[in-house]
């Protein structure tokens, strides 16, 4: 089992910012982690900070107990990253691509093939192996980092909003796929989506400004909150008056010509017939980040 354990880590990029990671503490092991917040929560900081891209200012990161600068290469050797941004040269086709990754990783050629070969396959792509990067769809784009991110068989695994920008379809796929591969690996998965995480997550990270508001399995998260969210069923016409009061609400449908909100609010609201809501990660996410 992989053991990567974060202290006290903190990065600051000029003396004058705010610090974009601070005190950050964890421990992974396998399974997949999803790391939660806006933009500017501090995801892509911690991401660089893991994968060696930046240098904290403070803390350290210890992979099975030895600090990641000290490992060198030994620990780069066992990184996988995918970045955010679809990096790609889009004259290659998806096989010179992942050729000339493999060849970065330190892959012999016959090596590099036979796992070209065998993650094509998984990724579903074996028959586009030829094609351009430039005339691939969104959700074929992220499949070829995806597996270029595999390359070298990693035990860390670290996927930056590996669904952005896909439809309803591709990221399930994608979600499903992530799954399949967790059960020896340790995998990071940064976004600001719910649903790209909900189902497949062994624990999730909540991050703002840097600073890790609320950590644990999706029960415990669920359970950290859920005495201040609540099911309303009121009349339509006292709709405006209940969203002025009570800010935080979303409306989750209608029966019998009643409105159904979800309010946040840490006293029961005095409206129409509350009841405690069934509460999910979503409300968890409104909760944090209202």
């Amino acid at each position: 089992m992989n053991r990567l354990d974060i202290t006290d880590l903190t990065k600051q990029y000029t003396k004058k910012a705010p610090p974009a990671l601070q005190e950050f503490s964890y421990s992974f092991a396998d399974g997949v982690y999803g790391l939660l917040g806006p933009n500017g929560a501090g995801k892509s900081t911690l991401i660089n900070l893991i994968v060696g891209n930046l240098s904290p200012n403070k803390g350290e990161i210890l992979y099975e107990g030895k600090q990641i600068r000290e490992l060198g290469s030994s620990y780069r050797s066992i990184i996988g990253y995918m970045p955010q941004q679809q990096q790609l040269y889009e004259s290659f086709t998806i096989k010179r691509f992942l050729f000339y990754f493999a060849a970065l990783k330190g892959l012999d050629k016959a090596e590099a093939g036979e796992r070209i070969r065998s993650l094509l396959e998984v990724v579903g792509l074996t028959d586009a192996a030829g094609k351009r990067l430039g005339s691939l769809s969104g959700g074929m784009k992220q499949r070829v980092l995806i597996a270029q991110a595999l390359l070298n068989d990693p035990k860390i695994l670290i996927l930056d909003e590996p669904t952005a920008g896909l439809d309803p379809k591709e990221r399930m796929n994608i979600r499903n796929f992530i799954y399949s591969i967790a059960q020896d690996k340790t995998i990071l998965l940064a976004t600001h989506v719910i649903s790209d995480i909900e189902l497949i997550a062994r624990e999730l990270i909540f991050l703002r400004e840097g600073k890790q508001l609320l950590c644990g399995t999706p029960d415990q998260v669920i359970d950290a909150v859920r005495e201040e969210i609540w099911e309303a069923e009121i009349d339509k016409n006292e709709y405006s008056e209940i969203n002025r009061k009570y800010a935080q609400n979303r409306i989750i449908g209608e029966r019998e010509g009643k409105v159904l909100l979800k309010i946040i609010a840490k006293e029961k609201p005095l409206c129409g017939v509350v009841r405690p809501a069934a509460v999910s990660l979503e409300d968890v996410y409104l909760y944090l980040y209202p």
